[in-house]
């Protein structure tokens, strides 16, 4: 997800945690159309927020994409996907913000 454009759209099989940096990060483990199996980390913070918005779950069909920067804030997201096609599944309510208690936090 380094520049406009890029995207991966695969069905998730399962989320896990990787720790590649210092802080623990969400690992998206899916499989492509093709049946490639891959998974994605979730390195970046404006991924991390909208996988934690939208809250897929396993055999859900996502798209993570990036688009062009506007001013500083770079615009892109989680896009959740039916059934294979590219139709929308109705949107779920937006998770309410972490409070600053640690027990409110997500696990990565």
């Amino acid at each position: 997800m380094e520049k406009d454009g890029d995207e991966i759209i695969g069905t998730i099989r399962k989320i896990g945690q990787t720790q590649p940096f210092e802080d623990i990060v969400p690992r998206v483990f899916m499989t492509s159309d093709e049946g490639e199996e891959f998974h994605y980390d979730a390195t970046l913070t404006w991924i991390r927020n909208a996988l934690l918005r939208e809250r897929p779950e396993p055999g859900t069909k996502i798209r993570i994409w990036r688009g062009p920067k506007k001013g500083k804030q770079v615009t892109g997201g989680v896009e959740v996907l039916s059934d294979g096609g590219l139709e929308k599944v109705k949107p779920k309510t937006a998770a309410k913000p972490a409070e600053s208690s640690s027990d409110d936090l997500p696990p990565f």
